[in-house]
């Protein structure tokens, strides 16, 4: 169902001939305002590893249900003893909900008050219970000993509430002793006799845990197994992420699986399509910092990236696709859900909504809820780097990119790099792939096209008469920040195209890479240089 993504590109070619004296325009539709507002999610408590489902409210009616573990902000690792409920309507605005479950809950049930109540799972039903929804946390069985984490399992007809009430007990079916941690329910399809798989982490850094998988049965138990290699989800080429204890790849845990072809954005999708048919989300250590990491704007650190891995098949084996997002600059871990949301256009978008941390200060850690968009092409996700603005505001303001009615990547022809803007403006076509620095919306009035940027944010792109440079710091949209986009010829799959500022000057890339304006007026330029892909991300 997926859509082959829109490109619209200038080549050097002989373009004379079919470049006549009135030029076609592309046109777009207006783009909204950013709100720019405070750099955390839903909450400004410590909120970490998040879930985000679709659900129905029995008294605030249908929307998004989120579920957290939250920081002590305690000395240790990641002391926790509550899992936080929020409930939202349309998943930017966020109310909290209160507790859903406690540690103490679970004592009875096996569970040691261990303040180890880690990374919990939220599922809308089980089979054909179609009037209950069902909480998995991970906790300790034994307090002494860290690696006795288990999963367990309670029941309410109310998202936020009553599971404290209502706890089943453990996740039957694998061997005693077996680690099992960061629970993740999928179900196949959106059906009452769907199969549903359990996937859990199966160890900890310090056992260089991967990931598990393993069919359900009930919503208590998986089916019967013995050996741990019979439900490893194998991941093919994440060794390049590392080679922890010689197991061929990294530290793993916090994985979620999706299948994104029977949400509702594949009715419409991105033009630069979507992953799958299923898509493994999870928490990588890398050995060292990845080479897709030490680029400008990034942390660049060796910390947890979320990355992804794609099959054909649900239990895989699953191939690694590549890095969402790279290690946080302070925080060690980091672990995310995947959420679709409607941006300001009324377009289904997809967000990514993960933890990020302050710097550990006497052995406390401190973590928060951030969000950022996510945008695609060639049925990959791009990087996406942490902004100060994120998807969404603690208020429920939509920011940027879900305020952004098309948002574009444009890579130049002559050397094959994605523009980028730093932080103070200036622009070069410097970038082998896209992300949040190459993100750009189209905005056009009467033929007149403006070019918004994400960094810095909420800048427009003008031309610089004073120097012949093209930046991003426009307050407004004024004279210096108009351009037209004169389509050239037709080529199969794609528009070729130029740029013109207001003057009639075409817009070039310089041997160093800096976007300039060129000494072609009014005339038709005749070299690669002046030529641009623009490559539509959103929908």
């Amino acid at each position: 169902m997926t859509r082959r993504r829109r490109r619209v590109s200038v080549i050097a070619a002989v373009v004379a001939a079919a470049v006549t004296a009135t030029a076609a325009f592309l046109t777009l539709p207006a783009a909204s305002a950013a709100e720019v507002d405070f750099p955390t999610f839903a909450t400004t408590s410590n909120g970490s590893d998040p879930e985000v489902i679709f659900c129905n409210h029995p008294t605030l009616g249908s929307g998004y249900c989120m579920v957290t573990s939250q920081d002590l902000r305690q000395p240790g690792i990641y002391p926790m003893n509550k899992t936080v409920s929020y409930f939202s309507r349309d998943g930017i605005a966020w109310q909290y909900m209160g507790n859903a479950i406690e540690e103490r809950d679970l004592v009875p049930y096996g569970a040691a008050q261990a303040n180890h109540l880690w990374a919990p799972a939220l599922i809308a039903g089980w089979g054909g219970d179609n009037n209950n929804y069902y909480l998995y946390t991970p906790a300790l069985t034994n307090a002494s000993n860290h690696l006795s984490s288990r999963i367990f399992v309670s029941r309410s007809s109310n998202p936020s509430t009553g599971f404290r009430n209502s706890v089943l007990g453990q996740v039957t079916g694998a061997p005693s002793g077996l680690y099992m941690s960061d629970p993740f329910v999928f179900r196949e399809f959106r059906t009452a006799n769907s199969p549903h798989y359990l996937v859990w982490a199966d160890g900890d850094g310090g056992t260089c845990g991967g990931i598990s998988m393993r069919r359900m049965t009930s919503a208590t138990s998986i089916e019967p197994f013995t050996n741990p290699s019979q439900v490893a989800v194998t991941i093919n080429g994440i060794g390049v992420l590392g080679n922890c204890g010689g197991k061929g790849r990294p530290y793993l845990e916090g994985a979620s699986l999706y299948q994104f072809d029977r949400w509702n954005i594949a009715a419409n999708p991105p033009k630069g399509g979507l992953p799958g048919k299923y898509t493994l989300v999870f928490a990588a250590k890398p050995t060292s910092t990845p080479a897709e990491c030490q680029q400008p704007g990034q942390p660049n650190t060796a910390n947890s990236v979320l990355a992804y891995a794609t099959s054909n098949t649900v239990t895989g084996p699953y191939t690694y696709r590549g890095i969402i997002m790279c290690g946080s600059k302070d925080e060690w871990t980091n672990q995310a859900s995947i959420v679709e949301v409607k941006a300001a256009n009324g377009e289904w978008r997809l967000m990514l909504v993960y933890h990020d941390g302050a710097k550990v200060q006497n052995q406390v850690r401190s973590r928060y809820l951030r969000s950022e968009c996510l945008y695609t092409m060639d049925n990959k996700f791009l990087n996406v780097m942490r902004t100060g603005e994120g998807a969404a505001s603690v208020h429920g303001y939509r920011q940027w990119c879900l305020n952004a009615p098309t948002v574009v990547a444009i890579r130049s022809y002559h050397n094959g790099k994605f523009v980028r803007s730093d932080s103070g403006g200036v622009m070069t076509a410097s970038k082998a792939t896209p992300g949040t620095w190459e993100e750009f919306t189209l905005e056009q009035s009467g033929g007149i096209t403006y070019f918004n940027a994400h960094n810095p944010i909420n800048k427009w792109v003008q031309a610089n008469r004073g120097n012949n440079t093209i930046m991003a710091r426009g307050e407004s949209k004024g004279e210096w920040e108009r351009f037209t986009l004169h389509q050239l010829s037709v080529i199969p799959n794609g528009v070729r195209y130029g740029i013109r500022d207001s003057q009639g000057k075409w817009v070039r890339v310089d041997d160093t890479g800096k976007l300039v304006l060129g000494p072609v007026a009014n005339g038709v330029p005749n070299h690669s240089s002046y030529y641009f892909d623009v490559i539509f991300l959103s929908t």
